[in-house]
Order: structure tokens, then sequence, then C-alpha cells
């Protein structure tokens, strides 16, 4: 790669750096991005730095260092006076906070950085380069939980403006998709031409110029997001938006462990159109390490279903006796379900647990005291008094 990192392409050659081919490098990027989401990758370390530029003036995106899968524990990185440049809110803000709890790295905190970045190829320098060195790391967190918005010079095109805007907000959730971004930045592309003397009632907004036919937020200014609760009920309903339902659990799963469990419960059952283009095994297998993290949490829902996956050894490596663990939390959490499989398993005996008829007996009843009609034919199949 001839002409080094990014930033050190645009320090070297400034006067290349016209808008033709700052929204060619920007293209180029997010649709790197874009090829790794594909592939369910995040990159985990966006900045100038890591951006390359050969003697053609293409772009690579290298160092995959920190890269992980969708999903994959999240290694907690510390900020330093580069990165801190580019770091999501929801990052940088918890990442030194021992009692806040640790926020996953998902493909949202990729657009912040994402966003950082396009910023910082429009002004041709890095992001918070106004503050010293020694004061970085506290200014940017102070900047960052001020919400603060980073300015832009004269010259710098509106819809670059609102694209880089829309990407840094500060809710996770309101930011676009990469692909969303590469839609914009392809558009873009063809009206180049028309920067430099761009009138302002020529401009189009482009900030969430999205196709009828896409399952998204309709407009930037009008994005609905329902409470846990209401989400739940949207699901539940025969003829529920199970999209809106899916958007926002997705929204509250940062903060609300029942919200994650129905992401997991969305991967499992691929209940939206975005959630198809993933192989089954793949769904499976997010589904069920969220299915973890959450029963982990407490979730009696998540309990249940991770229980269920040890012990058919879906998603994972079956293992009756773990199953039977997790199970038997849920069932001490009254969910009935979880009972009633542990009835059976216990009445039954088989596959490594010991039959034991009077505590399979005791849970098959418990079951049936809440209700559960398997758990009640079961008990009126052995004469199991209620």
């Amino acid at each position: 790669m001839e002409h080094g990192n990014l930033h050190e392409y645009y320090m070297n050659y400034k006067d290349k750096m016209n808008w033709e081919t700052k929204i060619n490098f920007a293209l180029d990027i997010c649709c790197g991005i874009s090829y790794l989401n594909d592939c369910q990758i995040l990159h985990h370390d966006i900045q100038s730095a890591n951006i390359l530029v050969d003697k053609n003036d293409k772009i690579k995106i290298t160092n995959f260092g920190l890269s992980k899968k969708f999903y994959d524990l999240t290694r907690n990185i510390s900020p330093n006076i580069e990165n801190v440049r580019y770091m999501a809110p929801e990052k940088l803000l918890t990442e030194d906070d021992t009692k806040k709890e640790k926020i996953p790295y998902d493909s949202k905190c990729e657009i912040y950085s994402v966003g950082a970045l396009l910023w910082e190829i429009a002004e041709l320098r890095k992001p918070h380069s106004d503050l010293n060195k020694s004061e970085i790391l506290v200014g940017i967190r102070k900047r960052v939980s001020d919400r603060y918005c980073l300015p832009f010079s004269d010259g710098i095109p509106d819809k670059w403006k609102k694209l880089v805007i829309s990407a840094m907000l500060h809710e996770p959730a309101c930011r676009p998709t990469i692909s969303e971004i590469c839609r914009k930045l392809h558009k873009l592309s063809k009206e180049y031409s028309t920067f430099d003397d761009c009138p302002e009632d020529y401009e189009e907004n482009l900030l969430m110029d999205i196709d009828d036919n896409q399952n998204t937020m309709p407009s930037f200014f009008t994005i609905t997001i329902l409470t846990v609760e209401d989400a739940i009920r949207t699901h539940k309903s025969k003829n529920g938006n199970k999209q809106l339902a899916w958007q926002s659990f997705k929204y509250h799963s940062v903060t609300d462990i029942y919200a994650k469990y129905m992401v997991g419960y969305y991967y499992y059952h691929e209940e939206v159109p975005e959630l198809q283009k993933i192989s089954k095994d793949e769904r499976v297998r997010i589904a069920v390490g969220i299915f973890k993290e959450t029963a982990d949490k407490g979730n009696p829902s998540a309990q249940l279903r991770y229980g269920i996956c040890l012990w058919q050894g879906e998603g994972i490596e079956a293992n009756p006796f773990k199953a039977l663990e997790y199970l038997e939390m849920a069932a001490k959490q009254g969910n009935s379900a979880a009972m009633y499989v542990i009835g059976k398993a216990y009445l039954n005996g088989g596959n490594g647990i010991a039959q034991d008829k009077e505590k399979g007996a005791e849970y098959l009843k418990n079951a049936a005291l809440k209700n559960h009609y398997k758990a009640k034919e079961l008990c009126n199949k052995y004469n199991i008094v209620l």
C-alpha cells in the first residue's frame, strides 16, 4: 500500500483530496465494512490509521487484531489517545466505570466510528484534534457525555454533514445501518460535480431516504421505538408488527434483559426479513449465545430455552446434566414449561438421567397446577393427584 494510511495520505496529498476523491474513499471504506457485516464480522477498530491507500488511490481496510464475530464475547478495549476519537458513547462512557454494566460492541458502535471517520475525511484532520494530547482522554469523554457534536468547516456539503450527524447520534438505535450509508454515498458520488456551487434549494434530504419496500425506520425525525412492554404486546398480537417489535427489542437490549432475550428469540425463530439472510445454523448459534447470557442474568424464559438447547444439543454440544441445572433455575422462578420438561425427564429417565418417578410426578403436578395443559395430560395418564 504505497501511500500508507489514510491520515498520511491526506496530510501528504491535500491537493488531491477533492470531493470526488473524498466520496470515493468513503464509499470504498463503507462497502468494505458492509461486506464484513455480511460475513458477521465487526472490525472493532475503525480509524484512519487502519485504512490503507495503494498507488492507484484504492482503499483497503487493515488491522483485524481486534475484530470479532457478531455476538462473540466483547474484548474490553481501553481508550487511548487515538481510538478514543472514534469510540461510541455507549462504550466510552462505561469502559472505565466499574459500577456500570459493560456494553457489548455491536454494529451500531461501528457505525459511530464510521461517522467519525467520515468527519475526518471531510475536514482532513482527526476528530477532536483541537484538544491537546494531554487532555484528549478526559476532554473527549467530557464532550461525549455532554453530547457535543463535532463542528464542520464552511464548504462541507449539507448532505455529508447530515450523514455524519446521523452516524454519530448518541442513541445507538437511531444510527443508520452501513447499507443505508453506502446507498447515500453512492447517490452523492453521482452528484459530486455539483457540490462546489450547490444552491440551498437544490439539496434533497437524504438523511433517511429509505426505499418504501425496506423494513426500516421511516424518518430521522419520526423514529418509533416501543417500550419493552408494548413490544411484547405487539409481538404476541396475531396481526402485530413484528418488524417494529424487533427494532424495539434491539433498541432496549442494551439495558433490558428481557429485550435481549427476545433478540435471541427472533434469531432462533427468524421472524423478520433481515434474519432470513443468515443461515439457520448461524442464527441458532447466535440465539443460543444470547439465551445463555440472559439465562445467567436470571431470565427464566432464557433459562428454559438454553436448557432445552443443551438437552437437545441444538447450537451447542448436548449436556443433559447442565440442561437440568438451567431448567431447574427456571422452574424455581415459576416457569411451568420448565417444570414440565424436568418432570418428563425424571419420570422417564434416560439420556444419562436416573429415573425418579416421585420427583418427576412432583414437577408435573406443580406444572399442572399452573395450568400447563400437557402436564395436566400426563398427570391424568399416570394418575398423579393434583
